[in-house]
């Protein structure tokens, strides 16, 4: 079933802006740490794309590269990343010099990675409480079903401001993406 909403979801093309956000995180399951690399919109706070991997290199961050550009039908201009070496060459591979990279922190007045910063911390929270991975695939599975939850169901605070302000949006609504669905319940 899950498998099916993944698939459903995934061909929704949201419209988001031209500067994007990447991280990773560590996820640990089965007595082994895996990484948990995201990529979101700044402007949306569409999670555009997760990849789990028990690496942490070039190929790791070339492949969430292109997972997002997929996802969002364009390239960014720009990729705010923290200071991983692997995001120099992934993103020069994938976009090679049209997108300009800048290595940031959560800590930097200007162009800073808080945004996911604070989506890896719902990421965890979740994670915490999904103990039962069993294998890499079922928490690829379940971590495809956080990314639909995250984009198409939750809510953020942060999206209030954003026209029409006020209102509770999810990061598919800001990214202008209509579906049939609202909250799980009808069709």
């Amino acid at each position: 079933m899950l498998k099916k909403a993944v698939k459903r979801f995934d061909s929704y093309t949201p419209k988001v802006s031209n500067t994007w956000i990447a991280d990773e995180t560590y996820i640990k399951f089965n007595d082994k740490n895996y990484l948990l690399w995201d990529i979101i919109d700044f402007e949306t706070r569409f999670l555009l794309a997760s990849y789990l991997s028990p690496n942490r290199g070039t190929k790791e961050a070339e492949q969430l590269m292109k997972l997002a550009s997929e996802r969002a039908g364009k390239a960014p201009k720009l990729i705010l990343t923290d200071s991983l070496a692997a995001y120099i060459d992934g993103i020069e591979l994938t976009f090679g010099s049209e997108t300009k990279h800048i290595q940031s922190s959560p800590f930097e007045k200007e162009n800073d990675t808080n945004r996911i910063e604070r989506m890896q911390g719902t990421i965890k929270d979740r994670t915490k409480i999904v103990r039962g991975f069993k294998s890499l695939e079922t928490a690829r599975i379940i971590l495809n079903g956080f990314l639909i939850h995250y984009n198409f169901f939750r809510p953020h605070l942060s999206l209030k401001e954003l026209p029409p302000k006020g209102i509770d949006k999810t990061p598919a609504e800001v990214a202008k993406i209509k579906i049939p669905l609202r909250h799980g319940r009808t069709l």
